[in-house]
């Protein structure tokens, strides 16, 4: 949108992914609004352009594992050669949904003392988890901010870890 709030449509919208320099480019629609779905997790660069307005550029936005994240553009009157670059954090809120997530990176996962180096115990690393957790998924009852235990879904590396015969065995006949 611009300085008076009016919605821009037909901006290009570019999306720069840091550490591969990959690049997904979008159009806003009529009410101002894009998507660039399916992004990897990483470190990204956003960059707006619009007729007669100066080029929008935000670093610092984060994404992890299923996130959405949204960064609204408040874009100046201009040419195009100027740029207005924004170079603070975006903020870390998630406002889209009720997703709760937390991406425990390497070096933590080296330097944290694990009792028995058992990857599931870093799920207490996330605010509001509570519970206990075995040797496997099937041992695992820990439940986030009152959420029921076992209506969770862990992921290593992007990839679920719960061992499905095992998930749906344990509810058939509850009414799930």
């Amino acid at each position: 949108m611009d300085a008076s709030g009016a919605l821009i449509p037909s901006a290009e919208v570019t999306v720069i992914n840091k550490g591969t320099n990959a690049r997904s480019v979008a159009r806003t629609n009529s009410t101002g609004n894009y998507a660039v779905p399916l992004l990897p997790r990483g470190d990204y660069r956003i960059e707006v352009s619009a007729a007669g307005f100066k080029r929008f550029v935000q670093e610092g936005i984060e994404l992890q594992v299923q996130q959405t994240a949204r960064v609204d553009v408040h874009m100046t009157v201009g040419e195009v050669a100027e740029s207005v670059v924004v170079t603070a954090d975006a903020a870390r809120l998630e406002t889209e949904n009720a997703t709760l997530a937390k991406v425990v990176d390497n070096r933590s996962i080296v330097n944290l003392p694990l009792n028995t180096r058992n990857v599931y115990n870093l799920v207490f690393l996330t605010p509001g988890v509570t519970g206990t957790v075995g040797n496997s998924y099937g041992e695992m009852r820990y439940s986030v901010n009152g959420a029921r235990a076992r209506t969770m879904d862990t992921m290593i590396d992007g990839v679920s870890a719960v061992d499905a015969n095992n998930f749906f065995d344990n509810r058939r006949g509850q009414g799930c």
